[in-house]
């Protein structure tokens, strides 16, 4: 018998430009997955702090600009690693730069992907994600 799930994936995106906001929306809903979206970095706090006391659904995922205009990308991976309901949670540095110092210092943030933007279309961003659902490494809640 083959099992057929119906779970959609919620995916918490961290990004400051809007039209990849609209790119990526299309692509993770036309797959089938839920997307918060968090615009400023303020925003992105916002929401982990309720994700921490437990009056915001924590994702499966977080994709997480680096280069936002108010609150560095790192600093929200900071916050979320230092909260207990959010420590564990997978992320992703979804960014333009490119610097090889950027893909070292994901170790030391505690994201497990380094992506940069221009290396990737949105499809093949909702694919790696997908992949690693499959893989079932996304806990289930």
């Amino acid at each position: 018998m083959v099992k057929i799930t119906t779970k959609k994936y919620n995916i918490f995106l961290v990004e400051d430009d809007f039209d990849t906001i609209e790119i990526y929306t299309i692509a993770f809903e036309k797959a089938g997955m839920n997307i918060k979206i968090s615009s400023t970095g303020k925003e992105a706090l916002e929401e982990l702090k309720k994700m921490g006391e437990g009056k915001a659904q924590i994702p499966d995922i977080a994709l997480i600009d680096l280069l936002l205009p108010d609150v560095p990308g790192m600093e929200i991976i900071k916050v979320l690693r230092g909260q207990e309901k959010t420590k564990n949670l997978a992320v992703y540095i979804l960014t333009n730069y490119s610097a090889d110092n950027m893909r070292v210092l994901k170790i030391d943030i505690g994201s497990e992907k380094f992506l940069t933007k221009a290396n990737y279309v949105p499809r093949q961003i909702v694919e790696i994600i997908r992949e690693r659902i499959e893989e079932g490494k996304i806990r289930e809640y």
